[in-house]
């Protein structure tokens, strides 16, 4: 019973990984274009500078358009709906490195949960 639950902890553990680095490189790439394409005309045109704020939302479309065409889903083992799971990873590559960092870290205190759990059936 505890190895079966060591070889639960090392799978997710392995498809947190894999999904982070997958969502780190979609949230790269989406702020990338977004930051060579729409933030120059939010600077230029001095009438949307006050807006600035949706350049956010331009994120969330730009890595919604990197999945939907990628076909990536990095919450397929957590989450049996693709649809669901993608738009999850669009939201979460829109949302950038903070938005990475946080998810990770409460990924990271799952994981110890488990560890914790499994410990206690030994």
């Amino acid at each position: 019973m505890y190895a079966e639950g060591t070889q639960q902890v090392q799978l997710i553990t392995q498809t947190m990984i894999q999904g982070l680095i997958i969502i780190s490189f979609l949230a790269i790439v989406a702020n990338r274009l977004v930051e060579a394409i729409f933030a120059p005309i939010f600077e230029r045109v001095k009438a949307l500078a006050p807006h600035k704020f949706w350049l956010m939302y331009v994120a969330w479309g730009v890595a919604g358009g990197l999945v939907w065409l990628s076909g990536v889903n990095v919450f397929e083992t957590f989450i049996p709906v693709p649809i669901a799971g993608q738009v999850l990873t669009a939201l979460v590559a829109g949302g950038g490195a903070n938005f990475i960092h946080d998810l990770f870290d409460h990924l990271v205190g799952l994981q110890e949960t488990y560890k914790t759990a499994i410990e206690q059936l030994k």
